[in-house]
């Protein structure tokens, strides 16, 4: 199967499950970009080392939650158009530590809101 007809299947399975376009859009451009890393023309090569082996050179780029996204672009893929799904244990989500929030007390919320200078509110 040639990349278009894929991303076609794709996005129609994606659409029919009434995924947000947005992540539709997104998920599309992280294929893209894997079939344009590999030069692929014929998407039914993929395989799970293929897969591995992007993500691994996409952490030099994107961030934990970021890859998280190409990953589940990449485990739904293999399930609606390759039909040969990964699991979890072939293909697992990255582990990372969450970014502390920062609580603003109220008083350091009406410091904010009440100063003149806008760029700060």
């Amino acid at each position: 199967m040639n990349k278009d007809e894929a991303l076609n299947k794709f996005t129609f399975m994606m659409e029919y499950r009434n995924l947000s376009s947005n992540t539709i859009h997104m998920y599309q451009w992280y294929l893209s970009q894997m079939f344009d890393f590999y030069h692929l023309e014929d998407v039914s090569i993929l395989n799970v080392s293929m897969a591995q082996n992007y993500v691994v050179h996409m952490k030099k780029t994107y961030a934990p939650t970021s890859l998280n996204a190409i990953i589940s672009a990449i485990r739904y893929f293999f399930d609606v158009v390759l039909e040969s799904p990964l699991s979890r244990r072939q293909f697992p989500n990255i582990l990372y530590d969450p970014v502390e929030s920062t609580v603003f007390t109220d008083e350091q919320i009406h410091l904010l809101l009440d100063t003149k200078d806008v760029r700060l509110r």
